[in-house]
């Protein structure tokens, strides 16, 4: 991490940010996580991603948007020693699609466990755009087994996340890996390797590697800049930069192009993440043996929204029978 560079010469007081010699009162932000055993916040995980398949050569060109929006509790549960044992326990999923229904139309399909059975008035997550009741089970056996339980970590005093456990209750475990929990997810926990004071200006950078699907892994290099404090929310800038990591396979598929930013707000007084806002637009192409040889192009851009929340959840929309039930943990 690069040393943040201190005022080295004489500034002066203005539009209400003091400047200050040789850096003697230069201003610092702590960026420390407050990770106290027995303390819940509570946060609202938003993705959507759109992908764009094109051939032109087979004149094909099919787009797929998905939505996907977990209401999670971070619970910290002990502090022993040099480790943290923490939970990320899932109170609430809303999924939303395009999939192919029996005879291979495709309709628009949204999953919310959230919502009451309305004949059993008993909170069982259902459909509410699928046609087809084999298209809404789908999703059922792969999220209602999340509800109310919990992927276990293990942190460092710095929020660094050491190990993560995936219980055999959660069901559907291929839904996380321990790769997108860490790149996901670890803003949750920490949003500076070291925690500490740092001077505004200050950079710092993290690494992350995730399977494409495509026969390689795609790299995530993610600079991060301290801009400014104000009324206790630090505010950082992120850009990212992509690259092809490891090559599994050969499936004539490569990285053209990508780019990505965002910010974050840190709550320096609670030390907890307040909101992070990132998008990011990659392009992957080549010329697949399995379709001729017919150049195909795929652009996926997506955008996520994690956002802290210190009241109770709030009633799903359409839920006829009062407010979502408190999750048992």
């Amino acid at each position: 991490m690069p040393v943040p560079r201190f005022c080295s010469r004489v500034c002066f007081a203005l539009a209400g940010l003091t400047l200050c010699a040789s850096g003697a009162f230069a201003q610092q932000v702590d960026l420390s996580p407050r990770l106290e055993p027995g303390t819940d916040h509570r946060f609202k995980v938003e993705s959507r991603s759109s992908i764009t398949r094109s051939i032109p050569d087979l004149d094909q060109n099919l787009s797929q948007t998905t939505d996907l929006v977990f209401y999670m509790t971070r619970r910290i549960d002990s502090a022993e020693g040099d480790s943290i044992d923490a939970k990320l326990v899932f109170d609430r999923i809303v999924f939303r699609t395009q999939e192919p229904n029996l005879i291979g139309e495709l309709e628009d399909v949204e999953y919310d466990t959230g919502l009451r059975d309305p004949e059993t008035g008993e909170r069982r997550g259902r459909s509410t755009l699928a046609q087809t009741e084999f298209v809404a089970m789908q999703y059922a056996e792969i999220f209602e087994p999340l509800i109310g339980n919990a992927i276990e970590i293990r942190l460092d005093h710095s929020g660094r996340i050491l190990d993560v456990h995936i219980p055999e209750t959660v069901g559907d475990a291929s839904l996380f890996s321990t790769e997108m929990i860490k790149d996901r997810f670890l803003p949750l926990f920490q949003v500076h390797p070291e925690g500490g004071q740092h001077e505004i200006g200050a950079e710092w950078e993290q690494t992350s590697s995730q399977d494409s699907g495509l026969g390689f892994n795609i790299v995530s290099d993610i600079d991060w800049r301290l801009i400014g404090l104000q009324d206790n929310r630090a505010r950082i800038g992120v850009k990212n930069t992509f690259s092809v990591g490891k090559v599994e396979r050969d499936t004539g598929m490569g990285l053209r192009e990508s780019s990505g930013d965002g910010e974050v707000i840190w709550n320096t007084q609670l030390g907890v993440l307040d909101e992070l806002i990132s998008s990011q637009s990659i392009q992957m192409g080549g010329r697949p043996p399995e379709i001729g040889g017919a150049d195909i192009s795929l652009s996926v851009r997506s955008r996520i929204r994690i956002s802290r929340h210190a009241e109770p959840w709030p009633v799903p929309e359409g839920d006829r029978n009062g407010e979502l039930d408190a999750p048992q943990h």
